[in-house]
């Protein structure tokens, strides 16, 4: 017994160390460096969306934490409060008046008067805050000592409280604390019990609580600081009425027990999922050990303890004087209610009951419901489990191993062992279970002979299969049956497999040689573990899987297909060809791991040289996050991309992430640790590069990183690109001979299409010139009626002077006076004359300075009297107006045809006002637009006719278009649309405005451009024009619009 006590204690020892290293991998601290405004941190919440919202000591700021990365935003208004969230994401907090919403990037308050009067009133408040719940959108309950109340603010300022329960209606006496349970259930805690409804999501005044009284047997009251957990229960700290200490009481749902955390003198208490309790007082954090004692938490690196909030499946978080601390399980945990063992688990399974066993060096210990039973080995002289050997459930339910050349057996119901040994007293080696779930032994009588023997639990009986061909001396190691009756054998000296009845020798160089143990998977595959490797058998060749191992113990493949792997170098898991490892920093006792089992739920359990534990995958159920930090670009068609990922809360450190990646939607890449790829001969174009992150509990980035990125090869290096321009050249050489036969049957028609060219063009320039001489005409004969009117008069004057010189011979007064007034008419009709003469003779269409004052004066005298008569027109002559360089005759065509347009307005008799004025702008939405210039003039012929209505006027200036076809005046619909030809042909713009029943405004922009000093100028230059005070100057504004041509329908 010597031996083996030496051996505990250096395996207590062991597991002291390894307890340590697991503990402090289940904290995570966050402080400044990790983006928190402040390290001190007075108070802590986890919102109802799972983001952990933290107050500081001096900073006048609150932290967010969502697990990636860490945000400051404005605190509330003084005082150590915690911070609320919703489900909608609003924020809450109280203050001494009343309540607080983060809103708009800051923090409105709302007064509230059952709030302000409990805090003047109630010292405790300054220390204790009211406690709040955001239900929804402006839905808050509050909790006072005397009631419960809800808070609304749907309709700012319409705020309003309402009372739900009062305290008088319980037996609790007085209200402390409230909290929402992991399935919704609303609790309220008081001083003698609790109040508990079956959800907050729609709590009224008539709603029906259930209310559950401490046992006064318990002698506890005064409940503080509630604490539900995922059970379904609900813990909270109390004052024993028998010591005045302070105890913890928790209520399971049904009933009531208390927890006494001896001398601590303990804030807040609360309940993990492995049935343990931790508490917390100002300076110390505090946690029940598994023989119910408690002790120190040293590993937290903490000073003062000011806040716990609690999270699901174990989580929680502690706001410290030393920065936000996490607690998170780690992914394996040592089973509910065992202690943890001191002792090498060589061997864990499950018997057909159900109950779970594992065997260690000082004993069986068995799990019977939620107790564990320990059964110590009886005195024995060798210890048991030597290398190699294992325990095996029978089929009887009796648990058998080896010890001494015996077989040890345990009845675990009877909790008693027995010694087996062989009838011969020969020396027996247990080799492996059978189909039927029976022992198969190895009886050693001699080194000549390998027997192999059965054993029920009961007695020995011969094997039904032949001695294995092996030699003699051959030591046998284990033999593994399979659900079709077949036996593979392992020896020192080879493989035997037995098949059809009959055992069959494995090629030496082709088989696992020293094998350790074998599995038979789903697929009906052989996977066998030997020193260093893994070998799978496929129905007819052995190969190796993976290498690298250092010691394979155990493998089991669980319901859902994932094969773990038990091995001196850790736990490994293979899932969808990727395979991960885990280790003591994942919670296991050690890294050699010694046995895996899956049980009749699913459980996942490793024995380990130090202890046993068990995989809990939900305590990990967060994502991580991928990134792409980088893009380098080589040569021309090469690209290395780096990436990164970051897991939540750092469960999984960044350096133990694994990573996934494809380009173009292609296959994804197996899991690894690499953080950069290249890629090489890529074709032109873009790319798509996708990566993701998994975690150690093979969590995958739902939403990988992309990165998007386009690879530019020279020409002659994309193949595609050379195809398309050889074809191209091959093309374009048979086209081009092809042209050139064409060319030369064009060339000697080009003559003859020349000559016809010229011919039309010479016709169309005749055609042109008649028809503007003809419009010209046209305009002259309407002139003729009132110039035949104007000579007649001209021709009175004349002859009734003439009569009177006559008459009065000797007068020669009468005689000068009628000889002027002779002189005035003659002078009238010459005018006259020249007017219609240079108006009516062919065109001169050359450019020259012009002063338009005088050739708008000129024009009017093309009217005549009776004209004027009829119809008024006005015109007041422009001071300073800039002269331009056109062709007179086509301005005054222009005018006349606006002019004639206008008087046919008019109905022959009215108003039209001739406008000129200089202009820097243009007009919105001209017709045409006039040249490029510095400065416009524009003249407009306005009238006060019948207008044209919005339909029409964009048809005015088309050839042949009149409103005149069924009237008396029926037009040629030619006048607008010669005018809007000669602008165009001088570079002019046109614009029209018009109301109907008001009127029309017709106008030509003129761009003025410097001539320069040898510019011609026209002869009528030197004469002075009249000025007028009241002259007219118009001003257009000019807008964005595209160049206009011909006005459309």
């Amino acid at each position: 017994m010597r031996k083996v006590r030496g051996i505990i204690l250096v395996l207590a020892f062991a597991t002291a160390i390894s307890a340590w290293a697991q503990r402090s991998s289940d904290w995570r601290t966050f402080k400044v460096s990790d983006g928190l405004a402040e390290s001190f941190v007075t108070s802590v919440s986890v919102g109802q969306r799972s983001n952990v919202w933290v107050k500081h000591f001096d900073a006048d700021a609150v932290s967010h934490l969502n697990g990636y990365r860490t945000r400051t935003i404005p605190g509330p208004h003084r005082g150590a409060y915690r911070i609320h969230e919703s489900r909608s994401g609003q924020l809450w907090a109280a203050h001494t008046e009343g309540l607080q919403e983060f809103k708009n990037g800051m923090w409105i308050r709302y007064p509230v008067d059952e709030i302000r009067q409990e805090f003047q009133t109630t010292m405790i408040r300054n220390v204790r805050s009211i406690p709040i719940i955001p239900l929804r959108q402006g839905h808050v309950l509050f909790l006072l000592f005397d009631q419960l109340m809800e808070f609304k603010n749907e309709w700012p300022p319409q705020s309003e409280t309402k009372t739900l329960r009062h305290v008088s209606q319980t037996r609790l006496e007085k209200f402390s604390d409230m909290t929402l349970g992991r399935d919704g259930t609303f609790w309220i805690i008081g001083k003698h019990g609790i109040l508990r409804l079956a959800s907050s999501q729609r709590i009224t005044d008539e709603s029906v609580w259930e209310e559950f009284l401490i046992d006064p047997a318990l002698e506890a009251q005064d409940l503080q600081q509630a604490f539900a957990d995922d059970a379904g229960g609900l813990t909270a700290v109390a004052e024993s009425t028998a010591t005045g200490r302070k105890v913890i009481v928790h209520f399971d749902g049904e009933s009531w027990f208390t927890v006494s955390p001896g001398n601590h003198r303990i804030r807040q208490a609360w309940k993990t999922p492995d049935g343990r309790f931790w508490a917390v007082s100002i300076n110390s954090l505090l946690r029940q050990e598994w023989d119910g004692t408690w002790g120190e938490d040293r590993d937290v690196p903490a000073i003062q303890f000011f806040d716990v909030a609690t999270e699901a499946n174990g989580v929680f978080w502690l706001a410290t004087s030393e920065g936000l601390l996490r607690h998170s399980p780690a992914l394996w945990q040592s089973p509910t209610g065992l202690r943890p063992n001191v002792s090498s688990i060589r061997s864990i399974g499950e018997r057909s009951d159900g109950s779970i066993w594992m065997a260690s060096a000082e004993g069986v210990t068995v799990r019977q419901g939620q107790t564990w039973h320990s059964l110590p080995f009886p005195e024995i002289p060798e210890q048991p489990f030597r290398s190699g050997e294992f325990i095996f459930p029978l089929k009887s339910g009796k648990l058998v191993t080896g010890v001494d050349g015996n077989l040890l057996c345990l009845d675990p119901v009877a909790r008693t062992y027995s010694t087996r040994r062989h009838p011969s007293g020969a020396p027996l080696k247990p080799l492996g279970l059978l189909g039927n779930r029976n022992l198969c032994v190895q009886v050693m009588e001699t080194e000549e002979t390998l027997r192999l023997e059965v054993f029920d639990g009961e007695r020995f009986s011969a094997a039904e299969f032949p001695e294995p061909p092996f030699p003699a001396k051959t030591g046998l190691l284990i033999l593994f049956a399979t659900t079709v009756g077949e036996m593979w054998l392992s020896s020192d000296s080879g493989l035997a497999r037995y098949t059809k009845g009959n055992w069959q020798l494995a090629e030496i160089d082709s088989a696992p040689e020293w094998a350790t143990c074998f599995v038979e998977m789903n697929n009906g595959k052989i996977w066998c573990g030997t020193r260093d490797s893994i070998w799978e058998f496929d129905g007819k060749t052995w190969g190796i899987l993976r290498t690298g191992f250092d010691r394979v113990n155990a493998i089991t493949q669980s319901r859902d297909g994932i094969v773990w792997v038990a091995s001196n170098g850790g736990l490994f898991r293979f899932q969808q060809g990727e395979w991960t490892d885990y280790a003591a920093q994942d919670g296991l006792p050690s890294n050699a791991i010694t046995d895996v089992f899956e049980d009749r739920t699913g459980q996942i359990w490793a024995g380990a040289t130090r202890g046993a534990a068990i995989f809990l995958p939900r305590s990990d159920m967060d994502e991580p996050r991928s990134f792409i930090t980088k893009i380098e670009t080589g040569q021309e068609d090469s690209v290395t991309i780096s990436f990164g990922g970051a897991d939540r809360w750092k469960v999984t450190t960044p350096e133990q992430l694994l990573f996934s990646h494809r380009l173009d939607e292609k296959e994804w890449s197996p899991f690894s640790p690499e953080r950069t790829v290249s890629f090489h001969n890529l074709s032109a174009g873009t790319h798509y590069f996708q990566v993701r992150a998994m975690d150690r509990n093979r969590n995958i980035d739902p939403q990988p990183a992309l990165l998007d990125f386009e690879v530019r090869l020279p020409w002659y290096q994309e193949t595609r690109l050379v195809l398309i321009t050889l074809a191209g050249l091959g093309v374009a050489v048979f086209f081009a001979s092809l042209a050139f036969n064409r060319h030369r049957r064009l060339q000697r028609s080009y003559a003859e299409v020349e000559k016809i060219v010229a011919l039309r063009t010479k016709q169309l320039e005749q055609a042109n010139a008649q028809l503007l001489h003809s419009q010209k005409m046209t305009a002259l004969g309407a002139l003729a009626a009132g110039v035949a009117h104007d000579f007649n008069s001209i021709l009175s004057i004349i002859k009734g002077s003439a009569q009177i010189i006559e008459a009065n011979l000797s007068d020669r007064t009468k005689i000068k006076i009628r000889t002027e007034r002779i002189k005035t008419a003659v002078e009238q009709g010459s005018e006259v004359i020249k007017a219609m003469l240079g108006f009516s003779r062919p065109a001169d269409n050359d450019a020259a300075r012009c002063d338009l004052n005088r050739l708008i004066s000129d024009t009017i005298k093309l009217l005549g009297d009776r004209f004027e008569r009829d119809i008024q027109v006005m015109f007041t002559p422009s001071q300073s107006l800039p002269d331009v360089f056109k062709s007179p005759n086509l301005i005054q065509q222009i005018l006349l045809n606006f002019i004639f347009n206008a008087a046919d307005a008019l109905d022959g008799k009215g108003k039209i006002e001739i406008r000129v004025a200089q202009a820097r702008e243009l007009p919105p939405n001209p017709v045409l637009l006039p040249e490029e210039a510095q400065d416009y003039v524009a003249i407009s012929v306005c009238d006060s006719g019948c207008g044209i209505s919005s339909e029409m006027l964009p048809r005015v200036f088309e050839p042949f278009f009149t409103t005149k076809a069924l009237s008396s005046r029926r037009g040629t619909g030619l006048g607008l649309s010669m005018a809007y030809e000669l602008a165009k042909e001088m570079g002019c713009g046109l614009s029209v405005e018009s109301v109907l029943g008001k009127g029309s405004s017709f106008t030509v922009i003129i761009p003025v451009k410097n001539s320069g000093a040898d510019t011609p100028i026209d002869s009528r230059d030197g004469a002075e024009i009249p000025q007028h005070s009241n002259s007219v100057e118009s001003t257009i504004k000019k807008t964005n619009h595209e160049t206009t041509s011909r006005p459309h329908n």
